[in-house]
């Protein structure tokens, strides 16, 4: 186990410390998000030319997708113990890697919707379970400035998947490029793995400490619901942005640059 996990309960922590939890959030959010999760975007033309995916096939992947997300999330809410949340995260770091190179071994649609599904949950390893690590380590350690931070990871995530396949183009087909993309995720699974630390059963910035008044039910549902809504609103773009920029013929053949520069301008709003 990490020094960091093992270190005594203090209220300050080295730069070096804080850096690594912060690399390992960082790195979740490149593996299950920017890779398992938006790596479709830039491969769905690849994937419509070579493995004759239909559009009507892309969508319906992008849907459950998203759905995979979701089911994660409710579940992830429904887990209270900081162990078994953290079990969790790990777990769902070893789904994004295979779910990403596992797409590559097929070209049943059935299959690629079942990846799809559980690489969407595996977001949720970062999004809700990494950063809740990560904030509660900062936090209990005196860092609050560096809480925003780690956000960069998730528009760092969205570059790594559009430079990818722009390295891999004219060297590797469809399925090469997502088996290659899942091994290539192992990079980052290692910091997000090593570098994340166990919380304490007594952490002072675990869920208990920080509980306050919960919202009334009826602010929840409206909650939930915008929530859902502005998810509907995005993965549209989010997915197809590339195969539409490929149809105009002022941008033919700059989809992935315009998915990196999408990331790029992601980072700062961390």
């Amino acid at each position: 186990m990490s020094s960091i996990a093992d270190s005594p309960a203090a209220t300050t922590a080295t730069d070096r410390e804080a850096a690594k939890v912060m690399a390992a959030g960082i790195a979740s959010m490149v593996l299950t998000v920017g890779l398992a999760r938006f790596l479709y975007t830039p491969l769905l033309p690849v994937m419509q030319e070579q493995a004759h995916l239909s559009i009507t096939g892309g969508g319906w992947l992008a849907t459950v997708n998203y759905a995979g997300y979701m089911s994660g999330t409710l579940l992830i809410a429904a887990i209270g113990d900081l162990r078994t949340r953290f079990l969790f995260y790990r777990a769902l770091l070893v789904i994004a890697v295979i779910t990403t190179a596992a797409m590559g071994l097929t070209t049943n649609l059935i299959a690629w919707a079942v990846l799809r599904f559980f690489a969407g949950m595996t977001s949720v390893g970062a999004l809700l379970l990494g950063t809740g690590l990560m904030l509660a380590w900062l936090r209990h350690h005196g860092r609050r400035l560096e809480l925003g931070v780690p956000f960069g990871g998730l528009g760092l995530g969205i570059v790594v998947s559009g430079l990818l396949p722009m390295a891999m183009a004219g060297r590797l087909d469809w399925a090469g490029q997502w088996i290659a993309s899942g091994l290539f995720g192992i990079v980052f699974l290692i910091p997000a793995w090593a570098w994340m630390p166990m919380p304490k059963p007594a952490d002072p910035a675990g869920p208990a400490a920080l509980a306050d008044t919960p919202p009334v039910a009826r602010w929840m549902v409206l909650f939930v619901a915008a929530y859902f809504c502005a998810g509907v609103g995005y993965v549209v773009s989010a997915t197809f942005i590339v195969a539409l920029v490929a149809h105009l013929p002022a941008l033919r053949g700059m989809g992935n640059l315009v998915w990196v520069v999408v990331g790029l301008g992601a980072i700062p709003t961390a």
